[in-house]
Formats: C-alpha cells, sequence, structure tokens
C-alpha cells in the first residue's frame, strides 16, 4: 500500500509542475524584443481590467491575477537571461 500511495503522490507532484514548466518553456523560446512587447501589452491589458473592475464593469476577476502572474513570469525570464550575461 505504501509503495502505491508514494507513487500516485510522486505523479501529482509532476502533474503540478507540468503546466508551469511548460508555459514557462514557451516563454524561453521568446527574443528579448518579443518578450518586451509581451510585457507591454500585458501591462496593458491588466490597467485595463484594473479600470473596469473600478466601474464595476470586470466580468472575469480571475483575469487580473492571470495578468499579474504572466508580468512576473516574464520579468523573472528577463532577470534570469541579464543574469546568465554576467
Amino acid at each position: 500500500m505504501s509503495e502505491s500511495s508514494s507513487n500516485g503522490s510522486a505523479s501529482a507532484g509532476a502533474k503540478k509542475e507540468k503546466p508551469i514548466n511548460k508555459h514557462f518553456d514557451a516563454l524561453k523560446r521568446k527574443s528579448d524584443d518579443e518578450l518586451r512587447e509581451q510585457l507591454i501589452s500585458l501591462r496593458r491589458e491588466r490597467f485595463n481590467l484594473r479600470f473596469r473592475q473600478a466601474q464595476g464593469q470586470l466580468e472575469a476577476p480571475h483575469n487580473l491575477r492571470l495578468a499579474r502572474r504572466e508580468i512576473a513570469r516574464i520579468k523573472t525570464l528577463q532577470r534570469q537571461k541579464i543574469r546568465a550575461k554576467k
């Protein structure tokens, strides 16, 4: 029994990491210019979402969180690239 539960835990942990790594890997393939453009676009989108939220017109509040996390991923990747160059 303990073997099956430990195997189940390991596969559950791998499932949680896989989508995040796949998404982050897609960002890694982008050039610095593409990342910069996407960051600008996401910041504009986040501003518009906050504006709509303040007006009470935001239909999907989870999009604020998604935009914020995507911005963080891009900034993290940019910082990693800068450190790798040094």
